[in-house]
C-alpha cells in the first residue's frame, strides 16, 4: 500500500520518527477520518494535489521510495487504505505524537534563546520549524471548525504557554493574504481579482500563486508550493492559470519530442503539432525578452530552468545548420570549396528557418522596387517600418562581410564566426546576389543622394521652383535647403576645376538637377532678395521658371516617364497603380490603424463595406480602421480594371479578404482613386461593397426565430467571452438592469461577467419576426429562470457578417406593468432570523457582525455599550459566542414595508456550553443594503418580570410594554413610524423645542431632526397610573445616543389612550432635569459669538471653522441644497466658501436667551474680497454650551427670498424655448456649438444613424456631417412637461434643408436638465426617428 508525499517533502529512512510535515498530516487526518468513519470530505486536503505527488511511502514497511514512473494514488488506491486503518492508526499516532515533541522542544529552545521574542521572530530562520508552526495554526483552525485533526486541547496549552501570537493568522504573510482571499471568495464567490487598485497587492499575490498552484496540481517540479497551501487553495476552488496550464501542456509535449528525435529543435510548420512549433519560436522570444531587457517577458527562473533541463537551445539557427550539414557531411564527403558552392546557390540558405523572414522581406522589397523603380525604402518609411529597418540590415551586413572579405573566416552558413568578430551576419553570397539583381544599392551616400533628389524633386511640384530656404520652421525643409546649397558649391568647385569635398557630383546628376529646373547660379540682390538665373533659349532671365524642360534625361529618376512640366504630376505605369494595393495591404498586415489611415490622402473618401457612416477625414479613417483591423484582414486582388488619366489612378475591380482572426475568406467589389500628393500617391477614394448576388441573403422566420438558442446556449455555457462573441463588431445592447449602454466587445462580455452569475436560461413566450435583406428582426417576450423567474420584453435585431449571423442590436428591458418590489412576505422576513442565528452557529464573530447593517445599531442583552460598528460588535460577539448559543423564537410579530422590514417578539437561547436556556425580548429592524437583507437595528433584552418590582400588576406591565413599542420605532430612525405611534389629536412637549407638536406633520417633522442622534431610551423610575381607557406613566428615562455615545437624562409623561382598538400616545411632555446647572448670558455676549465665527472666516481656514459647531450640529448653507450635519460635511463646505474671501456683519439682530442656550436670528452681509461682491442673506444660530465654551448647534443661511426667486422649475413656453437654442445653434452650422447644447451625461440617438451618441466628440463627429444640408427646424406638435430640476418636449418637428430645399418631419422626444456646473439647461436626452408611415410597407 502506498500513501503519495509530494516531491521535496521525503520522510526521513527510519522506522519511526519521520518528519512530521504537511503532507504526513494529510495521511494522519486522512487515517483518523476513516477510523472514526467520517466522510472523506472532512479532511482538509486536496485529492488532486494528492494524486499528483511524485513520491509515497509504504507505511507497511516502513521505507520511502520514488514513485514509479506514470504512477499517481488513484481512488481504488484511497480505499485501499480502509482495511489497513484500524492496525494502523496507533502506529500513526505513536509517531505523530513523538514527532510533535520533537518539533516542541526545538521550538522551546529556540524561545529560550531569543528571550522575549515572538514564535514568528524565532521560526523566521528555520524553515522546518517554521512550516511546522504554519501547520500547528492551520490544525488549530480545523480544530476550532469541529474537523478531523492532530490538535488537542493539551496542545494547544503547551503552545499558548509560549506565545499565544501562534494562534494568528495575521502573524503569517502567507497566511495573510489567504486570510484576505478568503473574505473575498465568501463575497465575491471567485478567487478573480478583478479592481488593480482596491485589493492590488492581494492582487498580485493571487497572480503569484497560480503559476505554482497550477505545477503542483499538474505534478510539475521545479516550483514551489507547500501541500498544505495548496489543500487550503483548493478549497476555495482556487482557479489553475490558463496561461500557465496550456504552458506545462506544450512543455509535456516538448519532452516527448525530446525523447523522440533526440533534441528541442521543433521545425517549423512541424506536421505532428504545428502549435508546439510556435510555442518553442515563442520561448525563445521571451527569452531574448528576458536577457536583454527590452520588454515585459513571461520567462520566468523556473522555466528557464525547466527548458534547459531537456537541452532547450536558446539560439536554434547555427545548431540546425549544423545538424544539416552533419548529416549531409555523413552522406557525402564534402569540402570546404563544396560548402562554398552549396552556399553560393542558396542551398543551405533552405535549412535555415530564418530564410522563411527574410524571403518575406525581400519579396516586400522587389514588390516597392517595381513600383518605385529603385530599392531605396527611406529607414522610417510609413507605410512598412520594418521594410525600413531590414534594407538598413542588409547593408549594414554587407559591410561587415566585405570589410573582413578573407573566406577562410566564414563557416558553412558563409555567416561568419561570432567568436571570430564582434557582429555576425545572416547575408551570404547567394542573398547578396539576389539582391543586385533588383538593382539594391550597396552603397548609402548614393541612397542619401538619391533621397535628398526625391525630395528636392517633390517640392518643386509644389513650389514651382528649387530655391529651397536653409532657415525654415521645418526642420525637414531647412535640412534640404543645406543639401541644395552642398549641391551649387560643389557644382561652383567642379567648373573652377577643383576636387568635390564631400560629395561626387558627377555628369549624370547634374542633368537630373537640371532636368527638374535645378539654378546653379543665384544673384543676391541689394535688399536680400533671392532670384534664380535660369537659361530660356539661350538666355537668362531672373526669377523665370522654364515653361519645359529644356533636355529630359533618357530615364526618370523615380523609373517611369519624366513630367514634361513642374506643376504636372509624374506619370504611373498600371503595374505601379497596382503596387499601391500591395502597400495598402501592407499597412493591413501591421495591425496598425493609424499607419493604413496614412496611406490615404489629405481629403478622403472612405465608403467601408460595413458601416453606414462615410470616413472623410483621419479621425474618421482610424476610427473605423480600429474596428476592422481586429480581423487581422489580408487581401488578395482576384479581378480588377486600372485606368491612369492626367493627375490620377484608378483601379476597381473584386477582391478577396482572408481574416485572421476567423479564418473567414470574404469578396467584395472594390475601387480605388489614387491621386498625387506630397510626392507619394495616395487613396483619394474607397469604396468597398459586398457582392450584390450573394447580398441578398434571406433567413426563415423559423431560422431566425432559432438564432436565439444560440445565444441561450451561449449562456448555458457560463462563458462571458462565448456570449460576447455571439454580438457582432458594431454591436449595442442596452441591457435590462443596466442604464449603459454597451457598444463594444469588452463593455458587452463586462456586463455579463455579472449577469452569468445568476446562471439564467431562457425561453421566448412571444415573438414577431420581420426578415429583411441581410438582416432579421425578433421582437417580443422571453422569461429567464435564476432561481427566481423573470419577464422581459427584447428586440433582436440580427445581421449577416462574414458567412454567420450576428446580433446587431439587443433591447431588453422590465416589463413595464410589473412592479419590482422590496417588500419581503412574513415568512421571508422571519427567515432571516435563521441567517443570523445560522451565522451564531459558525462560532465566528466576524460571520456574526457581517449579518448587521453598515449604520446599524446593537443594543444587547448583557451590555451597557451600544454597538455601531463593525468592530464593537464583533468584540461582543467574541464573548457572547463561548457559550456557543442557538436561538429559536418564540413568539413573533412581523411589519414589512419597501425595503425594510421589522421582527418583534420573544426568542430563547440555548447555550451550547452549559446547556442553560435562556429567554429574551428582541426587536430587529432589516433594510436592504447593496442587494442583501442586513439588520439595521438589533435590541435583546432580558424578560421584565424578571426584574419588576414584584408590586407592579399585570396591567401596568402592559402600560410600560407601550414604551417599548415607542422605542422600537425610534430604532427605526423613520419619523413616520415613530409619528404613527401618536394619538389623531395628539400633544408632544419635546425636550429640545419650544413648539408645542399639535398633529402629524409637526411630530413627523421634530423627529426628523431628533432621530438623527440615534436615540434609544431607557426607563431608569417612573409611576404608571391605569384608568378606564385610558393609562400614564411619568417618572425619568435617560437616551443613549448612538451617533454621539453621549447619555441624555430627563423627565417625561406619558399618557396613553384607546384609538381603534389600539393604544397610542395622546400626550407626550419631555423636559430637562431642573437641578442641572443652568448657565447664563446676556444678549450682548450672545450677539459677540458671531464676531468669533466671523474671525475664523478670516483665517481662510474651513478647519478652524468648522471647530466653531458643537458635536450634533446642523448647518443648512445659502448655496447648497445638502444639509451639513458633522465635522466633515461642514469642514467641506467651507472648503469651497472661503475661496470667496468672506466678511460678513449682522444688519438686524434679534436675540433669545435660554437656559444653556440663546438664539440670533436676523440679516447678515458678506463682503466676499475674492469678487468684491456684497451678498445678504438672512441667517438664525443657535449656541449651546459645550463643554467649557458656546458652540453653534444649528445654522440656518438663506436668500433674500424678495431679491431672487428660486425655482427650477420652467413654465411652458419657456420649455419651447430651449429647442430655439438648439435651433439657433444649428443655424450658426457649426458642430462644436450644437455638441455644447447636450448635457455631459447625455444620449442622442439620431434619425439618420444607427449609432447612439454618448460623449462630447461622437455627437460632434454626427453634427459635422448632418449640418452640411444647413438644416432649420420648426416645431409642428409640441406635448410638454416639467418637474423641479426638469422638463420634457415631445412632438413632431419639420427641418428645411437649406443645402436642397427639402423638407423633413420627424418625430422627437428632448429631456432637458438643469446642469450644476454652469447652472444652464442642456439636453440630457435627445430622440429623432423619421415619421413611422413613411417606412411601414
Amino acid at each position: 500500500m502506498r500513501l503519495l508525499f509530494p516531491k521535496g517533502r521525503e520522510v526521513q529512512g527510519k522506522s519511526v520518527g519521520f518528519t512530521m510535515s504537511s503532507s504526513s498530516m494529510w495521511i494522519s487526518s486522512l487515517l483518523t477520518a476513516i477510523v472514526l468513519n467520517e466522510p472523506l470530505s472532512c479532511v482538509a486536503f486536496s485529492l488532486g494535489a494528492l494524486k499528483a505527488s511524485r513520491h509515497y511511502y509504504c507505511y507497511n514497511h516502513m521505507t520511502v521510495g520514488p514513485n514509479p514512473p506514470g504512477r499517481s494514488l488513484s481512488s481504488s488506491t484511497l480505499l485501499d487504505l480502509v482495511p489497513v486503518a484500524s492496525e494502523t492508526a496507533d502506529r500513526v499516532a505513536s509517531i505523530d505524537e513523538e514527532t510533535w515533541a520533537s518539533f516542541y522542544n526545538d521550538l522551546v529552545s529556540l524561545t529560550q534563546v531569543n528571550g522575549h521574542s515572538t514564535l514568528q521572530q524565532v521560526t523566521a530562520d528555520n524553515p522546518n520549524l517554521k512550516q511546522w508552526l504554519h501547520d500547528q495554526r492551520e490544525h488549530f483552525k480545523w480544530w476550532k471548525e469541529g474537523k478531523a485533526t492532530t490538535m488537542t486541547r493539551e496542545r494547544q496549552r503547551r503552545l499558548d504557554e509560549l506565545d499565544r501570537s501562534w494562534r494568528d493568522f495575521h502573524n503569517d504573510d502567507w497566511f495573510h493574504h489567504y486570510l484576505e482571499l478568503e473574505g473575498f471568495y465568501e463575497k465575491h464567490g471567485s478567487c478573480q481579482i478583478l479592481s488593480s487598485k482596491e485589493n492590488s497587492a492581494l492582487g498580485k499575490w493571487v497572480r503569484q500563486q497560480r503559476g505554482p498552484f497550477s505545477a503542483f496540481q499538474a505534478g510539475k517540479s521545479g516550483y514551489h508550493l507547500s501541500p498544505l497551501h495548496a489543500a487550503m487553495l483548493d478549497r476555495l476552488n482556487f482557479e489553475m492559470d490558463a496561461k500557465e496550464t496550456l504552458w506545462i501542456e506544450h512543455y509535456d509535449e516538448l519532452v516527448e519530442y525530446v525523447k523522440t528525435h533526440g533534441d528541442c529543435l521543433v521545425p517549423p510548420g512541424y506536421a505532428a503539432n504545428p502549435k508546439l512549433a510556435l510555442w518553442v519560436k515563442d520561448q525563445r522570444s521571451e527569452y531574448k525578452k528576458r536577457q536583454g531587457n527590452y520588454g515585459e517577458s513571461t520567462m520566468t527562473e523556473e522555466r528557464v530552468q525547466l527548458l534547459t533541463n531537456v537541452g532547450f537551445d536558446w539560439d536554434p539557427h547555427h545548431s540546425i545548420l549544423m545538424k544539416r550539414y552533419l548529416e549531409l557531411e555523413g552522406y557525402a564527403e564534402l569540402t570546404m570549396e563544396r560548402v562554398r558552392l552549396l552556399t553560393a546557390g542558396g542551398f543551405l540558405d533552405s535549412l535555415d528557418p530564418s530564410q522563411t523572414a527574410w524571403t518575406k522581406r525581400y519579396k516586400q522589397l522587389k514588390a516597392y522596387s517595381k513600383f518605385h523603380g529603385d530599392c531605396l525604402v527611406p529607414p522610417r518609411y510609413s507605410a512598412s517600418p520594418e521594410l525600413g529597418r531590414w534594407v538598413m540590415a542588409q547593408r549594414r551586413n554587407h559591410k561587415i562581410l566585405h570589410d573582413h572579405n578573407n573566406g577562410d573566416n566564414r563557416n558553412a552558413t558563409g555567416s561568419y564566426n561570432q567568436k571570430q568578430y564582434k557582429f555576425s551576419t545572416t547575408l551570404t553570397e547567394h542573398r547578396e546576389q539576389l539582391l543586385e539583381d533588383i538593382g539594391f544599392a550597396w552603397d548609402e551616400d548614393k541612397n542619401m543622394w538619391m533621397e535628398r533628389y526625391r525630395e528636392l524633386m517633390a517640392y518643386a511640384n509644389t513650389h514651382g521652383d528649387c530655391l529651397v530656404p536653409q532657415q525654415a520652421n521645418d526642420r525637414n525643409t531647412a535640412s534640404l535647403g543645406r543639401w541644395v546649397a552642398v549641391q551649387r558649391s560643389e557644382y561652383k568647385r567642379i567648373k573652377d576645376n577643383k576636387a568635390c569635398k564631400s560629395y561626387d557630383l558627377t555628369q549624370e546628376r547634374v542633368r537630373l538637377l537640371e532636368f527638374i529646373g535645378f539654378e546653379w547660379d543665384l544673384d543676391l540682390s541689394l535688399n536680400g532678395t533671392v532670384h534664380a538665373v535660369v537659361k530660356v533659349n539661350g538666355s537668362s532671365s531672373p526669377g523665370t521658371v522654364p515653361p519645359k524642360w529644356k533636355e529630359p534625361p533618357t530615364e526618370s529618376p523615380a523609373g517611369g516617364t519624366a513630367p514634361s512640366h513642374l506643376d504636372q504630376t509624374p506619370m504611373i505605369t498600371k503595374t505601379q497603380v497596382r503596387a499601391l494595393f500591395d502597400l495598402w495591404n501592407d499597412a493591413l498586415a501591421t495591425l496598425d490603424s493609424t499607419i493604413v489611415a496614412q496611406r490615404y490622402a489629405a481629403d478622403p473618401m472612405l465608403l467601408p463595406t460595413v458601416s453606414d457612416t462615410p470616413r472623410t477625414d483621419l479621425a474618421g479613417l482610424v476610427d473605423y480602421f480600429d474596428t476592422f483591423l481586429k480581423l487581422k484582414p489580408q487581401g488578395v486582388i482576384t479581378e480588377g480594371k486600372i485606368t491612369v488619366g492626367p493627375g490620377f489612378a484608378q483601379d476597381a475591380g473584386i477582391y478577396e479578404f482572408t481574416m485572421g482572426a476567423t479564418g473567414a475568406k470574404v469578396r467584395a467589389r472594390y475601387s480605388f482613386v489614387y491621386v498625387y500628393e506630397e510626392g507619394e500617391w495616395k487613396i483619394a477614394h474607397h469604396h468597398s461593397s459586398t457582392m450584390p448576388e450573394r447580398a441578398q441573403t434571406q433567413i426563415s422566420k423559423q431560422e431566425c426565430k432559432g438564432l436565439f438558442h444560440l445565444w441561450n446556449d451561449a449562456l448555458a455555457k457560463l462563458d462571458p467571452d462565448t456570449v460576447a462573441k455571439r454580438y457582432s463588431i458594431n454591436p449595442v445592447l442596452l441591457p435590462t438592469v443596466s442604464d449603459v449602454p454597451r457598444t463594444d466587445y469588452a463593455s458587452i462580455k463586462d456586463y455579463f461577467v455579472n449577469f452569468l452569475k445568476l446562471k439564467p436560461r431562457g425561453k421566448i413566450l412571444k415573438s414577431y419576426v420581420t426578415i429583411g435583406n441581410n438582416w432579421c428582426k425578433d421582437v417580443g417576450v422571453y422569461e429567464f429562470t435564476m432561481g427566481a423567474k423573470v419577464k422581459a420584453r427584447y428586440s433582436f435585431v440580427y445581421v449577416k457578417e462574414f458567412d454567420e449571423w450576428k446580433i446587431s442590436h439587443h433591447h431588453s428591458s422590465a416589463m413595464p406593468e410589473s412592479k419590482t418590489s422590496n417588500k419581503l412576505s412574513e415568512h421571508e422576513v422571519r427567515g432571516l432570523f435563521k441567517l443570523w442565528n445560522g451565522a451564531l452557529a459558525t462560532l465566528d464573530s466576524d460571520k456574526v457582525a457581517s449579518r448587521y447593517a453598515k449604520n446599524s445599531v446593537l443594543l444587547p442583552t448583557i451590555s451597557d455599550v451600544p454597538r455601531t460598528d463593525y468592530a464593537s460588535k464583533k468584540d461582543y460577539f467574541d464573548n457572547f459566542l463561548k457559550s456557543k448559543p442557538q436561538g429559536e423564537i418564540l413568539e413573533s410579530y412581523v411589519q414589512s414595508g419597501e425595503g425594510w422590514c421589522k421582527d418583534v417578539g420573544i426568542y430563547e437561547f440555548t447555550m451550547g456550553a452549559t446547556g442553560n436556556k435562556v429567554k429574551g425580548r428582541y426587536s430587529f429592524v432589516y433594510v436592504l443594503e447593496d442587494g442583501e437583507w442586513k439588520i439595521s437595528h438589533h435590541h435583546s433584552s432580558v424578560m421584565p418580570e424578571g426584574i419588576l418590582a414584584p408590586s407592579m400588576t399585570p396591567e401596568q406591565r402592559k402600560v410600560r410594554a407601550l414604551f417599548d413599542l415607542w422605542n422600537d420605532a425610534l430604532a427605526t430612525l423613520d419619523s413616520t413610524t415613530v409619528a404613527q405611534r401618536y394619538a389623531a389629536d395628539p400633544m408632544l412637549l419635546p425636550t429640545v423645542s419650544d413648539t408645542p407638536r399639535t398633529d402629524f406633520a409637526g411630530i413627523k417633522s421634530y423627529f426628523d431632526i431628533f432621530l438623527k442622534l440615534k436615540p434609544q431610551g431607557v426607563i431608569t423610575s417612573g409611576k404608571i397610573t391605569v384608568g378606564p381607557d385610558w393609562a400614564q406613566d411619568a417618572g425619568i428615562y435617560e437616551f443613549t445616543m448612538g451617533a454621539t455615545g453621549a447619555k441624555v437624562r430627563a423627565r417625561y409623561s406619558f399618557i396613553y389612550v384607546v384609538e381603534n382598538g389600539e393604544w397610542k400616545i395622546a400626550h407626550h411632555h419631555s423636559s430637562t432635569m431642573p437641578e442641572s446647572a443652568k448657565v447664563q448670558i446676556t444678549k450682548e455676549e450672545c450677539q459677540g459669538l458671531f464676531h468669533r465665527w466671523n474671525d475664523a472666516l478670516a483665517t481662510l481656514d474651513s478647519d478652524t471653522v468648522a471647530q466653531r459647531y458643537a458635536q450634533s450640529a446642523i448647518l443648512l448653507p445659502t448655496v447648497s441644497d445638502v444639509p451639513r450635519t458633522d465635522y466633515a460635511g461642514i469642514k467641506n463646505y467651507f472648503d469651497l466658501f472661503l475661496k470667496l474671501q468672506p466678511r460678513g456683519k449682522i444688519l438686524s439682530s434679534f436675540v433669545t436667551i435660554g437656559n444653556n442656550w440663546c438664539k440670533d436670528v436676523g440679516i447678515y452681509e458678506f463682503t466676499m474680497g475674492a469678487t468684491g461682491d456684497k451678498v445678504k442673506a438672512r441667517y438664525s444660530f443657535v449656541y449651546v454650551k459645550e463643554g467649557d465654551d458656546w458652540k453653534i448647534a444649528h445654522h440656518h443661511s438663506s436668500a433674500m427670498p424678495e431679491s431672487k426667486k428660486m425655482t427650477t422649475k420652467l413654465s411652458e413656453p419657456e420649455v419651447k424655448g430651449l429647442f430655439k437654442l438648439w435651433n439657433d445653434a444649428l443655424a450658426t452650422l457649426d458642430s462644436d456649438q450644437v455638441a455644447r447644447r447636450y448635457a455631459k451625461q447625455s444620449v442622442l440617438l439620431p434619425t439618420l444613424s444607427d449609432i447612439p451618441r454618448i460623449d462630447y466628440q461622437s455627437k460632434k463627429d454626427y453634427f459635422d456631417t448632418f449640418l452640411l444640408n444647413q438644416p432649420q427646424g420648426e416645431i409642428l406638435e409640441s406635448h410638454v412637461e416639467a418637474g423641479d430640476g426638469w422638463c420634457k418636449d415631445v412632438g413632431l418637428y419639420e427641418f428645411t434643408m437649406g443645402a436642397t430645399g427639402q423638407k423633413v418631419k420627424g418625430r422627437y422626444s428632448f429631456v432637458y436638465v438643469l446642469e450644476d456646473d454652469d447652472d444652464e439647461w442642456k439636453i440630457a436626452h435627445h430622440h429623432s426617428s423619421v415619421m413611422p408611415e413613411c417606412i411601414l410597407l
